[in-house]
């Protein structure tokens, strides 16, 4: 997953995005179950600024655009898979 993050999303300075809602999309993305300390785990490893913990998430700097753009491939995903 360090891999994936570093190919696919930019870090930016200021925290935005959450650990927890993009565990869920790297989860779909990767087709396999990925634990949110797994996403925490490897958004600091790969150097992204962050801010918490609030409980068991964080929140780390993560281009938006970038987030959208893989959150747009994942609910395609969902789609094609359900016309099947």
């Amino acid at each position: 997953m360090l891999g994936w993050l570093r190919a696919n999303i930019t870090p930016i300075k200021t925290p935005t995005t959450g650990s927890y809602g993009m565990k869920h999309v790297v989860e779909d993305l990767l087709g396999r179950y990925v634990s949110n300390g797994e996403l925490v785990a490897a958004a600091l490893m790969a150097g992204y600024p962050w801010k918490g913990p609030f409980g068991p998430n964080a929140t780390f700097g993560m281009r938006k655009k970038d987030v959208d753009r893989v959150q747009a491939a994942r609910q395609e995903q969902a789609r094609s898979a359900a016309g099947r």
